[in-house]
């Protein structure tokens, strides 16, 4: 419930805009909150003697530095507080600004009732003063907060000054009262004026907005065709891809604090950017009526994986814990469009976590049947939020919305795009609010297995009765892995809390997998895992779950523990079980990496520098040439095992050369050598052409290095 602010316009119940004005005010009350103290304690030395009020001044002390302390916590953990209830952080930290401007008030009484006229009556009087027209300044988005507070800390001062039979006392209250009222006036000009500016501000964002709308809808009008956006789109896509592959291999560098955050905010911001340039690319197809669905099989569990880890940082950014479920039932290799289910998925969770106010977000894949199909997969995500209007989005979802986007939020642009690409696939988008403040937003498509289901991933013989203790999981997380785990053969033991911590330890497990909380900030793990520093955990590997900015603690206070980054797959769990095993495994894919040459083919030199960097990390020999008769030649005089082919090359691209090197494979009848497309155009037309042309497999620009890898692995190991 709004105590102190009950929005009147569209621009005061923007959560974004209110979030910016709180957290302006935080970062302005922290100075005031110690002032108070510190002229607290001026004032005492100044006034001789308080006489029988002593006992009232120290009490006064003790609750003017309590409330402080109060501030303080509040304002340092804005993030984390604020995440839990917009309203609620406000009504209490108003709150107590007013309970400090009530214990102030009684401050003043005391010392001008002791001391009138003194130095330490002054000084408490123009700390009023300047208190009161800053806290007018800082607080003018907030008018009845201001009236109040002003009221509280000026009144009783002037009530005072006038009980004293004085000709300089009435003065003083007849100034104190004239003061009072001017800066309710000036209250009133200042909140009016502030909301303007907001207003204005958002109005011309919007009409900027109005503008860009305007001017893609002229260039359709000019007949600009797709090609030259995709054009556009591959332009921006290269530089793009330098910039988030020198990013990925600055984050093995030996960075501080400050600029491990910077990094991370970049990386994030770079892949903000590439869901625009997606956003932007579909929505051109599906206004142009070209865009064309093709589905192929693909292993459906290591994709989701791969995307949930990308989601993550995104997510733990804005205090979210992120999980994910995968039904039993699901098939793994299935038959859909790959690159368009990955879109919907992304923006479904980006949602949830723009709109989440607090709890864990939960990624939920299904099959199930339906009337129409027999098989259907089910992608749902969960999520609690106390300001969400379920018709406003299921509004927004219609088909028909497509030719109003001028008119909704920007910020569902992405989920508008995404149900209508549901809606080709055949299938459909909603939102539900099975609870109260909890969402259900669920996709369903038509489902096509593989009718060979041979699972690209077996859980190693090795792991077969181990022990594994999961501590203080996420509710959802830790029922997927614990699911997971068993059906590898595990034995699991769930605990929560020390005591049962220390229990579960008793029983000797093989292995324990111990949750850092996302909300929890470095310093307080050094109290949380204390006991982990005391005890003796017997033969049980140490292992930690937890974000990147927790990644330096374990390594500083647990050098022998190991960490799995969240929200963690089957794949990345099994492979950090294994690195944890007390028999020594030797590093097959290091070893077959090193035995392993790759011709580069790529003229762009930052993006050949990312990929030469992401290939010596991965361990691989690689010979790199700038254009296509220079990788025809290479491959004339060496031998390679694979070949990164860039399309658009000088002299000859990488279509004409993969052509020729196919024409030279059947003539001299040598091995065929696999050969992995590398390009900025993101279409369906462009993986036909290069598969067509002899190409074994498409990357799009910029890719991950994730996505690197994993293909490399696919057709090298």
């Amino acid at each position: 419930m709004a105590l102190f602010f009950k929005p009147t316009s569209k621009v005061q119940k923007d959560k974004s805009i209110l979030r910016t004005i709180d957290r302006e005010i935080a970062n302005k009350s922290l100075p005031g909150s110690f002032a108070y103290f510190g002229i607290y304690v001026l004032a005492c030395l100044l006034v001789n003697d308080f006489g029988d009020n002593l006992i009232t001044v120290y009490t006064i002390g003790m609750g003017i530095l309590a409330i402080a302390a109060m501030r303080v916590y509040y304002i340092l953990r804005f993030e984390e507080l604020y995440a839990r209830g917009p309203a609620k952080w406000r009504n209490q930290f108003l709150s107590l600004t007013l309970l400090n401007a009530l214990v102030w008030a009684s401050m003043q009484m005391v010392v001008l009732e002791t001391d009138l006229l003194s130095h330490g009556s002054t000084i408490v009087l123009v700390f009023t003063a300047a208190l009161s027209a800053g806290i007018t300044i800082i607080f003018a988005a907030y008018r009845q907060f201001l009236k109040t507070y002003l009221s509280i800390i000026l009144i009783p001062a002037a009530a005072i000054l006038a009980l004293n039979p004085t000709l300089e006392s009435w003065v003083l209250s007849l100034g104190v009262l004239v003061f009072w009222a001017f800066l309710i006036r000036e209250s009133k000009a200042f909140n009016r004026n502030f909301w303007e500016k907001v207003e204005n501000q958002y109005l011309l964002e919007y009409k900027l907005t109005m503008i860009n709308a305007s001017r893609i809808e002229e260039g359709q009008r000019a007949e600009i065709s797709e090609n030259v956006l995709h054009t556009i789109m591959q332009l921006i896509k290269n530089p793009l891809q330098g910039v988030l592959g020198m990013l990925t291999l600055l984050k093995d560098s030996n960075l501080n604090k400050d600029q491990e955050g910077a990094l991370e905010l970049a990386t994030q911001s770079g892949d903000a950017l590439i869901s625009l340039i997606s956003d932007l690319e579909d929505f051109a197809r599906i206004k142009s009526g070209n865009i064309q669905l093709e589905s192929k099989f693909f292993d459906l569990r290591r994709f989701i994986e791969i995307q949930m880890e990308k989601l993550g940082g995104f997510a733990h950014q804005r205090g979210r814990e992120l999980s994910f479920l995968y039904g039993l039932e699901v098939p793994s290799r299935v038959n859909l469009d790959k690159k368009h289910i990955g879109h919907v998925m992304q923006s479904q969770i980006q949602f949830a976590i723009n709109s989440c106010d607090n709890g864990e977000i939960v990624f939920k894949v299904i099959s199930d049947e339906h009337p129409k199909y027999s098989n259907v997969l089910k992608l749902s995500v969960f999520f609690r939020c106390s300001e969400l209007e379920v018709s406003e989005v299921q509004a927004a979802l219609d088909k028909k919305q497509m030719d109003n986007l001028h008119e909704l939020d920007a910020g569902i642009l992405s989920l508008i795009i995404a149900a209508k690409l549901v809606e080709l696939m055949g299938g459909d988008m909603d939102l539900y609010q099975p609870k109260e403040n909890l969402f259900k937003l669920t996709c369903w498509v038509p489902l096509r297995a593989s009718s060979q289901q041979i699972d690209s991933f077996q859980p190693d013989k090795r792991l077969l009765g181990k022990s594994l203790m999961l501590s203080n999981m996420p509710t959802r997380a830790g029922k997927g892995l614990k699911k997971e785990c068993e059906n590898w053969g595990m034995n699991l033991i769930m605990t929560d809390g020390p005591k049962a911590l220390k229990q579960g330890i008793g029983q000797n497990p093989d292995y324990l997998l111990y949750n850092l909380p996302i909300t929890v900030d470095v310093p307080e793990l050094l109290t949380d895992t204390f006991e982990l520093r005391q005890w003796d955990l017997g033969k049980a590997k140490l292992i930690f779950y937890g974000t990147e900015k927790h990644k330096k603690f374990v390594a500083s206070e647990f050098p022998n523990a190991a960490f799995l980054l969240k929200p963690s797959g089957r794949y990345a769990l099994h492979r950090n079980l294994l690195e944890n095993t007390d028999e020594e495994i030797e590093d097959l894919e290091v070893t077959a990496a090193g035995e392993k040459t790759i011709l580069l083919a790529e003229d762009n030199e930052v993006n050949r520098m990312v990929t030469e960097g992401i290939l010596k990390k991965l361990g691989y020999n690689f010979h790199t040439v700038e254009d296509g008769q220079q990788a025809v030649d290479a491959l004339n005089k060496n031998q390679y095992d694979l070949i990164l082919m860039d399309c658009m090359m000088p002299n000859l691209d990488g279509i004409e050369a993969t052509k020729l090197i196919r024409q030279n494979e059947k003539a001299h009848k040598t091995d065929h050598t696999p050969i992995v497309a590398l390009t900025a155009k993101n279409a369906e037309s462009e993986e036909r052409t290069c598969i067509a042309a002899g190409m074994d497999d498409f990357l799009s620009k910029p890719s991950t290095y994730v996505e690197l890898e994993d293909t490399l692995r696919r057709w090298l190991r």
